[in-house]
């Protein structure tokens, strides 16, 4: 009798990693952009609030630096993924 031949599972890995890798990334670009137009709208206010008298501090755009600190975050953790994958395509892909 012969012995059947062992099949090799396909490792879709990579190419998962690239798929969670870009959406990720795009949301974190989003998330800077909204950070950065309510840093913009923030700013305005405390423009307009440090012309009436007002000098304390402008919450709202430290809140808007954070989330895009965050933002930032989670661009680079997509990219990182994107890369994860495309390394390892790279090395499944390779002459062995």
């Amino acid at each position: 009798m012969t012995q059947p031949t062992p099949t090799t599972q396909p490792n879709y890995l990579p190419t998962w990693l690239i798929m969670i890798g870009v959406p990720t990334a795009i949301v974190g670009g989003i998330i800077m952009a909204v950070a950065s137009n309510k840093a913009k709208d923030a700013r305005d206010v405390g423009d307009y609030m440090g012309a009436m008298g007002y000098g304390g501090r402008n919450v709202d755009f430290e809140a808007a630096v954070t989330l895009g600190h965050w933002g930032l975050g989670v661009l680079i953790l997509g990219v990182v993924i994107v890369l994860i994958g495309i390394a390892a395509l790279a090395v499944k892909r390779s002459p062995s």
